[in-house]
Parts: structure tokens; sequence; C-alpha cells
């Protein structure tokens, strides 16, 4: 009876032990890819999102013709977009990053990239259609590196957009900030619009995040938004995360939703 007693005592312990492992499993996973489970979904499953790009690229091209009758200069007229959840659709990348529990690493984005194979976003190619109608040109300004151009090209060529020519794509040499690529189409063209899902395709003075999350700079260029900048929705990532995270160095990824929920504002 005494062997029976110690035989089954072993067995609930290493069940005990196996539970508790299972669970330490499950809130890493929880803490790493699951994290971008609702922005992914709501990216790639929502009506919302959806109507928000059309509605942003239809007021797109209604602004444009404004800014090129309210224009001052006899330079030609440039539109400044961003590619990646602007222009193409990456939420697939992100998908399988849930799907193999997977955190962002260069090596799967360029792996991604090489595929050539993300969608246009809802109202971009028409878009970008329009604005050569109207003899506009579009430069698509991005920090993909520039070891990516003939994918990233050949994927803008694949979903129709105007102006997918090495020329018109500017991509990441040195520094992510993308100011010498803007003045330098500005060099020769009227930049009249951009268009991009991150505050940095703007201006590089939306960088930083400390003061108020960034709320009060906006509020200082308030005019700019739906006259030249025009702001997409991409919940999966950004600029904003920057908030939450230590700029010296790496961050936990306990300690970035521990900030997160910190920031909240309740009742």
């Amino acid at each position: 009876m005494r062997k029976y007693f110690y035989i089954l005592f072993a067995f609930v312990l290493a069940f005990s032990s196996c539970k508790e492992n299972t669970e330490n499993i499950e809130v890493e996973i929880n803490l790493t890819s699951e994290n971008l489970l609702n922005a992914t979904i709501w990216y790639q499953q929502s009506a919302e999102m959806q109507a928000c790009y059309y509605q942003a690229f239809n007021y797109s091209k209604n602004q444009l013709l404004r800014n090129i009758e309210t224009s001052t200069t006899t330079k030609p007229k440039a539109v400044i977009v961003d590619i990646d959840e602007t222009m193409l659709d990456n939420s697939p990348f992100e998908a399988y990053l849930i799907q193999n529990n997977e955190t962002f690493n260069k090596d799967l984005w360029y792996k991604w990239v090489n595929l050539a194979s993300a969608k246009a976003l809802p109202g971009a190619v028409d878009f970008s259609i329009f604005a050569k109608e109207n003899e506009v040109t579009v430069f698509y300004v991005s920090n993909r590196v520039v070891a990516n151009i003939e994918p990233t090209v050949k994927n803008l060529q694949a979903e129709g957009f105007a102006y997918a020519e090495n020329e018109y794509v500017l991509l990441k040499e040195e520094t992510s900030d993308k100011t010498e690529r803007r003045n330098l189409i500005a060099e020769n063209y009227e930049v009249i619009m951009l268009i991009g899902d991150n505050l940095r395709d703007f201006d590089e003075i939306f960088t930083d995040r400390n003061s108020k999350f960034g709320f009060q700079i906006v509020e200082e260029h308030e005019d700019l938004f739906g006259t030249k900048y025009i702001m997409l929705p991409n919940p999966m990532y950004g600029q904003w995360e920057k908030a939450y995270k230590n700029p010296e160095g790496d961050t936990p990824q306990e300690q970035i939703l521990e900030n997160m929920r910190k920031s909240l504002i309740s009742f």
C-alpha cells in the first residue's frame, strides 16, 4: 500500500509539473506573437479597415486636385507615399508570426518581401493611376532596404501601380530617417501630398513620443492633416510602440505590456 501511495504521489507531482510548464508556455506565447492577434484580425477581416482605406484614398483624390489648383509654383507636382501598410498589405507576414509564435526578425521579413506577393490595399492602385492621369508623379519612399528593390518593384508592378519603376522607388540605405530622400524629390518637384501609416512618413518631427505620446506635436500641425498629410490606420506596429520601450536597448515583452497597461485611460 505504501509503495502504491509513493507511486501515486510521484505521478501527481509529475502531472502538476507538466501542467505548470504548459501554463508557462502559454504565458510566453501570449506575451509574444499572440499580442498581434487582435490587431491583425482587425486589419485582415474587418470591413471597417477596408472602408478606412477607400475613404482615405477617395478623399486623397479630391484633395490632390485642390492642392494642384492652389499651387503657386510651376514645378512639376509629386506625391510621396509609403509602401508597407500604405500601398501594400503585409498582414500575412504578421499572421505568420502569430501562427508560428515568432517575433519580428529581418530574415523572416526579407523572406516575405522576396516573395513579392503582398496585395494592394483598397483604393491604393486607383489613387496612383489617378495621380498619373493628373500629371502628378508618385514616389514610393519606404524603409525597406535597398537590397529589396527588385522584389519590391516586381510586387508593385504585379499589383498594377503607376510609376512602379526603380527610379520612383526610394528605399533605405543607411538611415530610417526619410528626410534626405524627401528633400531629394523636392529639389525637382513640388510635393503636394504625403500618404503613410506612420507619422514619420511625413516629417521627422513626429519621431519623439515621450511628450504626451506625440499628441502635442500632432496638435501643433493639425492643419496639415487632411490637406497635405493623409494618415492611414495600422494597429499592428509603428513608431507609436516606441513610447512603451526602453530607448537604451531591448525591452522584455512583459515590460512592454505592463507599460501599455499603465498608459490605459479608464474610469
